[in-house]
């Protein structure tokens, strides 16, 4: 739910879930949570404290844990280009699926390509 008027409210089951996971950024926390069809929503900007509001939540309600996936800064390529649901991920090199703990330098919806 939205938090001092920071955008608009989004309802998800988790039985609606896939998986989800956060990763540090530069602007705070991301939250992702990716939907049995295909769908990915990012949640930017969390702080650490509402990320483990968060993940205490989907783990009691969906008996499973939130996995950091982190974050590739380093390198001097995109990686290997992986298709995972609607997202294009950019992994390094040496990974053949995209999976909650997979590192990722970028993810672009199929949408934009």
């Amino acid at each position: 739910r939205a938090a001092r008027g920071g955008g608009k409210v989004l309802d998800i089951s988790y039985r609606d879930m896939k998986d989800v996971t956060y990763t540090k950024a530069s602007d705070g926390m991301q939250l992702c949570v990716r939907g049995k069809a295909g769908a990915l929503h990012k949640f930017n900007g969390l702080s650490k404290e509402d990320l483990k509001k968060a993940m205490a939540a989907y783990s009691e309600s969906a008996g499973k844990p939130v996995t950091e996936r982190p974050l590739v800064v380093s390198g001097h390529n995109w990686g290997e280009a992986l298709i995972n649901g609607s997202m294009l991920s950019f992994c390094p090199v040496g990974h053949t699926e995209v999976g909650p703990a997979t590192p990722s330098s970028f993810e672009v919806a199929l949408s934009d390509v």
